[in-house]
């Protein structure tokens, strides 16, 4: 009985911290809309704040929670870094001041990949996978600062709102395309 129990809470913990997860990315997109940012770029900025939750979740658990959460911190990482390179890089490369910006995030988006195939051979329960989610963490955060800090607001500058819709309408596309594979 004691363990069906402890499976109850389990299930119920792991669905209290996606929610957490969940909260985040709408207090984050809350956030961009007071800004006057545009769809995606709100859109963006929800899911970082979703993986950025998911993430801090992961970094303090146990070995249990981080079996059950980092799959799907992953997926997510995975889906929303495919969007960003097949659409916003896209339109972010034809202009001067946000080229190398979004060459630089896309070199990011590999180095991640990198670190998120290490940890899903890695076993979830040693130091050296504590160690090397660490810097999973790190390189995500900083990415995440470098387009929400750097990228976006030169983007605001460069771009008008027919481009930003064209640029959500594709993210969107670009990431139920890799959520189906």
């Amino acid at each position: 009985m004691a363990n069906s129990d402890q499976t109850f809470s389990k299930g119920f913990e792991m669905r209290v911290r996606e929610d957490f997860a969940e909260a985040e990315g709408a207090v984050k997109s809350a956030s961009s809309r007071l800004e006057a940012d545009p769809a995606i770029f709100r859109r963006l900025k929800r899911e970082h704040g979703e993986m950025a939750n998911l993430m801090k979740q992961i970094f303090g658990a146990d070995v249990a929670v981080r079996i059950s959460l980092f799959p799907k911190l992953a997926r997510e990482l995975r889906a929303h870094g495919f969007a960003e390179e097949h659409s916003v890089y896209r339109w972010l490369a034809r202009y001067g001041a946000t080229r190398e910006g979004a060459a630089s995030s896309a070199r990011t988006h590999q180095d991640l990949e990198a670190l998120l195939g290490t940890l899903e051979r890695a076993d979830f329960a040693t130091d050296a996978w504590m160690k090397d989610f660490g810097l999973l963490m790190a390189v995500t955060q900083r990415h995440f600062a470098e387009e929400e800090n750097h990228l976006m607001p030169h983007a605001q500058e460069l771009m008008d709102d027919t481009d930003f819709a064209a640029m959500d309408a594709s993210y969107q596309a670009a990431k139920g395309l890799k959520a189906a594979n």
